[in-house]
Order: C-alpha cells, then sequence, then structure tokens
C-alpha cells in the first residue's frame, strides 16, 4: 500500500469514526431530552386553579386511580384555598374516608355537567374511620377544606366549572395548556 493510499485510507477511518462519535452523542442527548421531559411533564402531581363560588382554588388533579382512590387521607393539612379534584372517564360510585387526617373534609360529588349531586362533611379522625360514599355513581369529586361548603354556600344543585375528563386527557400534553 502505498503512502498515498495509507494517508487516504487513514482519513477515510477518521471519518467512519467521527461519525460514529456524532451518533451516539446526539443518541445520549435525545436520550437525555426524552427523560427530562418525561420527568417534568410526566404522570406527577398536576394541578389546576378553578375558582368556585367566588374563591379561586389551587386544586391538585387526580391524575392516577391510587388518588383518585385516596382522595385527602393521610394528607398532614391542607390550606383553605387548597384541595383534590377527580375527574372520572367513566360514572362510578366513590367512597372517601379520613383515617389518619387531622383536618375535616367537606366532599362534593359531581355529575359530567359539573352539577353538585351530593354534599358530605367528613370529620378529622385519628385511627378511626368516618367515610362518606357518592351513594349513586357520579363523574367525580370536589375534596376541600371542612366547611368550606357552607361558608362559600354551595348546595346540592350548585354547578361548579369542571373540565370533562377527555379535555383534560387530551390537554394534558400540551405544555401550553393553562387549564381553561
Amino acid at each position: 500500500m502505498t503512502g498515498l493510499a495509507r494517508k487516504s485510507l487513514d482519513a477515510q477511518v477518521r471519518v467512519v469514526q467521527q461519525s460514529y462519535l456524532r451518533i451516539i452523542a446526539v443518541s445520549l442527548g435525545l436520550a437525555f431530552a426524552l427523560s427530562f421531559l418525561a420527568w417534568v411533564f410526566g404522570p406527577g402531581p398536576r394541578y389546576q386553579l378553578m375558582t368556585v363560588a367566588g374563591q379561586e382554588f389551587v386544586l391538585q388533579v387526580a391524575n392516577t386511580p391510587e388518588l383518585q382512590e385516596r382522595g385527602l387521607r393521610g394528607q398532614s393539612s391542607l390550606a383553605p384555598d387548597a384541595g383534590l379534584l377527580v375527574l372520572l372517564d367513566k360514572p362510578k360510585a366513590l367512597l372517601y374516608s379520613t383515617r389518619r387526617t387531622p383536618f375535616s373534609i367537606d366532599v362534593l360529588y359531581f355529575t359530567a355537567d359539573g352539577t353538585v349531586q351530593k354534599i358530605d362533611t367528613i370529620l378529622a379522625q385519628d385511627d378511626n374511620l368516618a367515610s362518606s360514599t357518592s351513594g349513586a355513581p357520579v363523574h367525580g369529586a370536589l375534596q376541600l377544606l371542612g366547611g368550606t361548603a357552607a361558608r362559600l354556600r354551595i348546595q346540592v344543585g350548585s354547578n361548579l366549572p369542571v373540565i370533562p375528563p377527555r379535555r383534560q386527557q387530551r390537554d394534558r400534553d400540551n405544555p401550553d395548556w393553562d387549564g381553561e
């Protein structure tokens, strides 16, 4: 092999090696970017602003079956302007309790259009089990600090500005969605 052919072959090997290195660097960068996006927009807690009876609330959206079933049970505190919003794809009967919860909870069960079907206040409990059930199938529940429904004069038949689950799921992947 002549010196010129050898240099040409070495140059071609370097080009191939550099191409492989670029492919590896791009792949690692893409893997990191996708992991970061999954962490930011993944199934962790989601929050939504909602105005109910003239008061604005920051609501955690129960976006997992476990959180939908557990509700606020076991939390150590709840701000007066906070709560939990449960939106169901299909109506079903719901049951919540306040076991190991140091504060009372108002549970507002509602229909698909946001009409309040039932309101229960579950008193704070240590190890005893106080519970509430929707009775009939509902499309969701709003859990607020105990006494909030009475203070805001929310009653059966009141309307809550809820977002249907189909829209919530559709907009969940849109990072620009502001909940409106």
